[in-house]
């Protein structure tokens, strides 16, 4: 048992390592009734979850706390990784309870960029151990615990020639993107994730329970289908699952000498294409000036090199790795880009587009190298590089069952995403209690300054994003009321935005069966 004074040395010890523990850049810290309330629920949950609970210092609060952008990790005040739905119940009440009411926040997998949606200065809620991948064949589904990556359960399904609708890169969380909508390399073929879930179970806020479906409380399947999380707590989804055989594709690589070229190509994709089971999408990258051009690929049958992509195999490249291959390793070969930029923020927003044409893509990337100019001005010694995204799908809403994120079959709206990555310093906010020693403290380091770079970003992504969907606006490419998708949008972009005429209906789901508001505590789009 440990005394004062080893108490006390190993407060100190924390707090001259702090710069090593984590790569968290802060939000808010807590105000005081929020720090003791999560000091209380994460007491009492130790208590009751003594194997399942981590603290500062432990090898699983690093992991519990971890997200792909260093922006986005907060030190909470605890960490539980429950490992049965009837844990996540018991959790749920516990921080819930009228004498504590404790902030806390739902991670997956962590890739949530945006601080404070899935991460907390308060009880961090992982779902790491809801790993399980369940296929039957008699019912054509799978069955998906929200612990999983995307790619592992490609991995998974590869072998037995099926998939899933998913996640396009390596790293995404099952349970994050189900629960805003989830674009697909196959979704011109099979829709978005959500229009292919059959059922979630779901953990309410007051801890019971349920599932939902079609059949089986069809409010809640409905609100789940792009609400995000605001009725409590999915451990599992169950997809249809899809037939699948190799598949043609990967990515190339060009310089910004060959603009003209690949924007014609691109555009002549976007407009011409009819084949479903062809899929791309490009990415302006801008650095210090210089543009590079990072094309995706994918073709849903084992054809080798198909005729519609040849325009762009025709484009001299930088590289290439275009082949037949599995859809696993070809999610996978997507990742493991080296950002040079060390720990990392990421702001990002969405404009809604039904294509691409040749002048609203120049103007994507002339008024991205004008931002780029802006920031460069406004953080002279910050780095940063940006990336814009054009997805040009054929019609993503074709397959739309309706939900929560309205995405009608009549609007073939798909996102365009403006991106910003920003080097990250890894000095930290600490609010929280170390091990077993129920100290409360909050100690901010720059938080003022670093929301205010955060901010910086964002104004100038809101910006950029204004501008462009003006111009898909004039080119009948967009319109003002075309919804943001909910994965993509920042944070501070409204309701209506999001959901449209869905709102009230939402807000009437969340307040039946969370009259105490428990799911406010956490980050995120609020309902209530």
């Amino acid at each position: 048992m440990r005394s004062s004074m080893d108490h006390a040395l190993l407060f100190i010890h924390l707090i001259l390592l702090l710069p090593r523990l984590s790569r968290a850049v802060p939000n808010n810290p807590l105000d005081q009734r929020d720090q003791n309330a999560a000091v209380k629920a994460c007491r009492i949950l130790n208590e009751s979850f003594p194997h399942l609970v981590s603290f500062l210092g432990s090898s699983q609060y690093s992991t519990d706390i971890d997200h792909y952008a260093a922006a986005s990790i907060e030190n909470s005040t605890c960490t539980i990784e429950p490992a049965s739905s009837g844990d996540v119940g018991e959790i749920i009440k516990i921080i819930g309870r009228s004498d504590i009411r404790a902030p806390f926040a739902i991670k997956s997998c962590g890739h949530a960029y945006v601080p404070g949606h899935s991460s907390t200065l308060g009880v961090q809620i992982s779902m790491a151990r809801f790993t399980n991948i369940n296929v039957n064949k008699e019912e054509n589904t799978v069955t998906i615990g929200v612990g999983n990556t995307w790619d592992t359960v490609y991995e998974q399904l590869s072998p037995l020639g099926l998939t899933v609708t998913g996640g396009r890169i390596p790293g995404v969380g099952v349970g994050g993107l189900s629960l805003g909508g989830g674009y697909s390399w196959i979704t011109n073929e099979y829709g978005l994730v959500i229009d292919n879930i059959l059922s979630h179970e779901l953990i309410l806020p007051n801890g019971t329970k349920v599932s939902t479906s079609n059949s089986s409380n069809p409010d809640l399947f409905f609100a789940l289908k792009g609400g995000l999380n605001n009725f409590g707590i999915v451990t599992e989804i169950t997809l249809k699952a899809i037939p699948q055989a190799q598949i043609y594709g990967g990515r190339i690589i060009y310089s910004g000498d060959v603009l003209d070229q690949v924007i014609d190509t691109a555009s002549n994709f976007s407009n011409q294409n009819t084949d479903t089971k062809a899929q791309m999408q490009i990415i302006f990258i801008i650095e210090n000036g210089q543009l590079t051009m990072d094309a995706q690929f994918c073709y849903n049958s084992p054809i080798e090199a198909p005729e519609l992509f040849t325009p762009f195999l025709s484009i001299p490249s930088n590289s290439s790795d275009m082949k037949l291959r599995t859809i696993d390793d070809l999610v996978s070969s997507f990742g493991g880009t080296n950002l040079e930029l060390g720990p990392f923020g990421f702001v990002g927003h969405v404009i809604p587009i039904t294509k691409y044409s040749r002048s609203l893509l120049e103007e994507m990337v002339s008024q991205a190298f004008l931002m780029e100019q802006r920031l460069k001005i406004r953080l002279p010694d910050q780095e940063f590089f940006t990336h814009i995204v054009a997805e040009p799908f054929i019609n993503p809403n074709a397959y739309s069952l309706g939900g929560a994120y309205a995405h009608p079959p009549d609007r073939p709206v798909g996102p365009a995403s403006p991106e910003v990555f920003y080097a990250s310093d890894p000095t930290l906010t600490l609010c929280g209690s170390s091990f077993n020693f129920y100290l409360p403290f909050c100690l901010s380091i720059d938080t003022a300054e670093r929301s205010a770079l955060y901010n910086e970003f964002a104004e100038e992504i809101q910006a950029y994003s204004k501008i462009i969907q003006g111009r898909a606006v004039k080119e009948d490419l967009s319109r003002w009321d075309d919804l943001l998708y909910s994965n993509y949008a920042l944070q501070d972009t409204p309701l209506e935005l999001l959901y449209g005429e869905n709102v009230p209906r939402l807000r009437r789901i969340a307040a039946e069966y969370d009259p105490e508001k428990v799911m406010a505590l956490t980050g995120g789009f609020r309902l209530q």
